[in-house]
């Protein structure tokens, strides 16, 4: 953090009371939503919740924050679909991810003792190497962004692999965090399709509760990563038949536009997938979507033995 700051400008004489008015900003932003939330779920419509939920930071900046388990609940829902006959093996060649993330402090924790790193382009790839949906030596990864220290990231990390460089990915667990056995399985196994086993980084002294592991990605898995300044609810890209992709996948990102908005970049999305590709989003998106998306339904993907937390998934293929 106190790096982050210092590239911000921010003075150490006034890092203080900067951190403590953005704290108080959050608080009072936590405290909207958590209002918001309420008074939606006292209403006699279930659809209001519905809109609030997936609407809900739709006034406020987009965030690059990104994290392992949403990636858990992508690939368990990818399985459901290949058990009942909804994909088929070796049916993706080209992936999307739509704001791959990009994080130097763990989302549920705030532990900050590792570089930025993304993790989603990789856990995509490997997921799909290990249901047989695509080949991970084969399979491309196309990164849209808007950020240009993601678009940035994402590019250097590419040219290092081709370079014959390996990309390393920390891995921080709160061991009180109460993860089922799935999901902490999936955070044991993380990796160990396109990665080896690396040293982690030391944890500091006061993480008494924490537990890490360290991946680095291999260079023949980390070069199919490409990087392209998009902005889908302004912007698409043309494809040649049986170019567009196969998969295209959103997590934490579409809930920071309004209905509008995400109607719209449902469009561009659906513009740039192949026929039978799949749309895979972790929140409510609006009932009229685009004449070329079929919705496939919602899959439920719980990170904690007692339900406290996990995932959504909505999925959509286009016809």
């Amino acid at each position: 953090m106190r790096d982050y700051l210092e590239r911000r400008g921010i003075r150490p004489a006034s890092a203080q009371s900067m951190l403590e008015a953005n704290l108080r900003r959050y608080s009072l932003e936590q405290r909207d939503y958590l209002d918001k939330l309420r008074a939606a779920g006292k209403g006699s419509d279930p659809g209001e919740l519905l809109y609030v939920r997936s609407t809900l930071y739709s006034r406020r900046g987009l965030s690059v924050d990104t994290s392992l388990l949403p990636n858990f609940a992508i690939e368990d829902t990818l399985a459901a679909m290949l058990r009942r006959g909804a994909l088929g093996l070796a049916s993706t060649e080209r992936i999307a991810v739509i704001g791959p993330g990009l994080d130097f402090a763990d989302k549920r924790e705030g532990y900050d003792y590792y570089p930025a790193q993304t993790i989603q382009p990789f856990a995509l790839l490997e997921g799909v190497a290990r249901l047989g949906l695509g080949n991970a030596a084969r399979v491309r990864v196309v990164a849209f962004d808007l950020n240009p220290l993601v678009l940035e990231h994402v590019r250097h990390l590419a040219e290092r692999a081709r370079a014959g460089g390996t990309y390393s990915i920390q891995l921080p667990r709160e061991t009180t965090g109460n993860w089922n056995n799935p999901a902490e399985a999936y955070w044991q196994h993380f990796g160990d399709l396109i990665g080896t086993r690396a040293e982690p980084r030391p944890l500091p002294a006061g993480l008494k509760t924490v537990t890490a592991r360290a991946i680095a990605i291999q260079p023949q898995y980390a070069s199919r990563l490409s990087a392209v300044n998009l902005n889908v609810v302004a912007q698409t890209m043309d494809q040649a038949p049986g170019e567009g992709f196969d998969l295209v996948v959103a997590t934490n990102v579409l809930v920071y536009y309004d209905l509008f908005e995400q109607a719209v970049s449902m469009a561009s999305v659906a513009h740039m997938m192949n026929p039978r590709g799949v749309l895979l989003v972790n929140h409510t998106l609006p009932a009229q979507h685009p004449p070329a998306l079929e919705y496939l339904g919602r899959r439920s993907v719980s990170y904690s033995a007692a339900g406290a937390f996990g995932d959504d998934v909505v999925v959509y293929r286009r016809r």
